[in-house]
């Protein structure tokens, strides 16, 4: 079993009105589908855009976010990628400005995703807002809702998948109480990281979390000179022996066989240029991988501090 996931790196356009965000929308669907145009990797696949997509990073959006905020669920972007999902029989992750959950003069940075029904199947919320250096999120956002439940996580073919947003995978508390309470195969890692001083830690932290957590993590940015490197990371970043299949290969042919377990096996990334970078998900290979490297199950069930000398 397996599941193609793709990151799209497209640029960042913040606008102002409605109609900004949907002449965003429709760049990206341009790229999905002419993805899709080249064929399929897996039955499943999904698509991941970037943190706050349809609207864009930046002070033209923030500073008009009660006029850009939309539902979730039935905003004009939701409709948009629902149909999207539908025409293509896939999975789009793309973000928005949601009003928060308790307050309507409140906004939440939001990624949402839409299913092969035509039907939001899952919506995630950022829950650690960033202050630091060139991303200034604090004055205009409020964090989502502290509590993890089954809603942080969607499944698609067998794979559970889970979605964090930028700043969120900072905090390895948080993934971890993803992993150990819902257990994913697959992280997406939306953002929009500039290229500040912070930016060379970013790929050392996906990679660390990649494999601490033993799971897949496609992590996109935007494209420009002072974004890009979406990324592809494994669950392992070591060379180990393989006996049988990553997948069930049996009718592909011997060139396509070796680009899928290349995509399931190695990083991979793009540059600052628009374009999209696929992976593949094996279960097979994350299974391999977590009885290799028995680091879940070796791990203690507590942790506690005992304050004595």
């Amino acid at each position: 079993k397996g599941l193609e996931v793709v990151g799209v790196q497209v640029e960042n356009h913040p606008v102002s009105n409605l109609e900004g965000v949907m002449e965003n929308n429709k760049k990206a669907g341009g790229f999905i589908e002419r993805h899709l145009e080249t064929g399929r990797k897996q039955k499943e696949v999904i698509f991941l855009l970037p943190e706050l997509s349809s609207c864009g990073y930046g002070p033209a959006s923030f500073e008009n976010l009660s006029i850009i905020a939309e539902d979730p669920y039935d905003g004009p972007s939701s409709q948009f990628y629902c149909n999207l999902s539908r025409i293509h029989s896939c999975y789009i992750a793309f973000g928005l400005v949601a009003r928060d959950l308790s307050s309507p003069a409140l906004f939440n940075i939001t990624h949402v995703v839409t299913g092969p029904e035509g039907t939001v199947v899952g919506v995630f919320r950022k829950r650690h807002i960033c202050q630091l250096l060139d991303c200034h999120e604090k004055r205009y956002f409020t964090r989502g809702p502290p509590d993890i439940t089954r809603k942080d996580m969607i499944e698609i073919g067998g794979v559970r998948v889970v979605l964090i947003i930028c700043y969120d995978f900072r905090f390895p508390e948080y993934l971890r109480a993803l992993t150990v309470n819902l257990h994913p195969h697959l992280v997406l890692l939306p953002g929009g990281w500039p290229r500040d001083q912070s930016f060379s830690s970013r790929l050392p932290f996906i990679i660390t979390r990649a494999i601490e957590n033993q799971v897949y993590v496609m992590s996109t940015n935007f494209s420009s000179d002072y974004n890009g490197e979406t990324v592809f990371v494994p669950p392992c970043n070591e060379k180990i022996s393989w006996e049988g299949d990553l997948l069930d290969l049996s009718g592909e042919k011997a060139e396509d066989r070796e680009v899928i377990e290349r995509e399931a096996t190695t990083l991979r990334s793009l540059g600052t240029e628009e374009g999209t970078l696929s992976g593949i998900v094996s279960l097979e290979y994350i299974q391999h991988i977590r009885s290799f490297f028995t680091l879940l199950t070796d791990r203690l069930p507590e942790y506690r501090f005992v304050d004595e000398l």
